[in-house]
């Protein structure tokens, strides 16, 4: 074969391969969100801090920050996620975004432990006693909130204790929330329930 055939030949493969439909990369999922309002407590998940980490996160100490350290804002501002996010929920002082793969993320003021997230990484659901601020589930699983309670969370932070569960509904009350498991049914709510509102009996 002389030179001048193969370089014909090389040629022609190059136009093939520069013809051939080439696979299209699909984009990685994501989601943008608008939020405005109150963020005192990090509840927007923007990253703003307003309270020491120590702070006790009650409503009491918020008034008492000079107005130059509270946070509101009167215009939407957008949010980019690197996940798919399917639902958002809104409490007064906290909020939880829910993934298309039924994880849950949580922001804002941890007070009675509304979030469902501690400082501690090794807490899992296990039966629990008498106790006031828990999460428990409609199967009678809990987990007890402590001391090491996180204050307040002020960027989306995975509640871990929900993590091996495929959550499709979460919803916020004034001081508990309560989310449900997709393929069971399963209902766990946390928080307090200094008047039942978690539907599990305590002393």
């Amino acid at each position: 074969m002389t030179t001048t055939n193969s370089c014909l030949i090389q040629q022609a493969k190059q136009f093939l391969l520069d013809k051939t439909p080439q696979p299209q990369l699909k984009p990685a999922p994501s989601t943008e969100l608008y939020v405005w309002g109150n963020d005192n407590f990090g509840q927007l998940g923007l990253g703003h801090k307003y309270l020491s980490s120590n702070s006790k996160t009650n409503s009491e100490e918020v008034q008492k920050c000079p107005p130059k350290e509270r946070k509101f804002l009167i215009h939407p501002k957008s949010c980019s996620f690197s996940i798919q996010i399917s639902d958002v929920a809104c409490g007064e002082d906290y909020a939880f975004l829910l993934t298309s793969k039924g994880l849950l993320y949580a922001m804002g003021n941890n007070q009675f432990g509304k979030l469902g997230i501690f400082s501690q990484k090794n807490i899992t659901l296990g039966d629990v006693g008498n106790v006031n601020a828990l999460l428990s589930s409609s199967n009678g699983l809990a987990a007890e909130l402590n001391d090491s309670q996180v204050p307040f969370v002020n960027t989306p932070k995975l509640v871990e204790t929900l993590s091996k569960f495929q959550i499709t509904k979460v919803t916020c009350g004034l001081i508990h929330a309560v989310a449900i498991e997709g393929s069971t049914g399963t209902c766990f709510s946390w928080g307090s329930n200094s008047h039942g509102q978690l539907g599990r009996h305590t002393t």
